[in-house]
């Protein structure tokens, strides 16, 4: 994918789903995602990777909406067959809108383009029902991640 528009179906014509920087991510990361920690938190293994992705959702130059792509296996190793979906966040204001489902598909969009397998995320509790829409299965039982709150792995299957 390129720095250029993405395209959005009818009903998000206002929103530009957009290609960004790694860098222009975090104030949303901060924000939705991390409020109580520290902003160290918010940089990810693989942010910087090459064939990592970070999308941002935008209507009127403001980013409302992000997400993150990464060449990342679940041991936290570089994998180009398994890819990790995490740092999505939307802006509370623009929530249930469908920014969030779109920022999925233009994610699995390109993990096809990456000849992926598989894409895994540490889903928050309440954000289950969410992936479960997009596609993503519940593996296991649910953990806590200190200082963020209980997740569940999920996995959706590419192969």
């Amino acid at each position: 994918m390129s720095s250029n528009q993405l395209q959005s179906g009818d009903t998000m014509s206002q929103i530009e789903f957009i290609q960004i920087s790694v860098t222009k991510t975090q104030p949303l990361r901060i924000a939705v995602l991390r409020p109580h920690c520290s902003n160290s938190t918010v940089d990810f293994e693989f942010d910087n990777h090459a064939l990592s992705l970070h999308l941002s959702a935008q209507t009127e130059g403001k980013i409302i909406g992000i997400s993150s792509l990464l060449p990342q296996d679940q041991s936290g190793l570089f994998q180009k067959k398994i890819w990790r979906f995490r740092g999505m966040a939307v802006d509370p204001k623009h929530q249930k809108q469908g920014i969030g489902v779109v920022l999925v598909e233009k994610s699995i969009e390109y993990a096809h383009q990456q000849n992926a397998e598989l894409i895994w995320c540490n889903a928050r509790s309440h954000a289950t029902g969410f992936y479960q829409k997009t596609g993503f299965q519940i593996k296991g039982s649910e953990f806590e991640i200190k200082d963020i709150g209980p997740h569940f792995y999920m996995e959706l299957c590419l192969k």
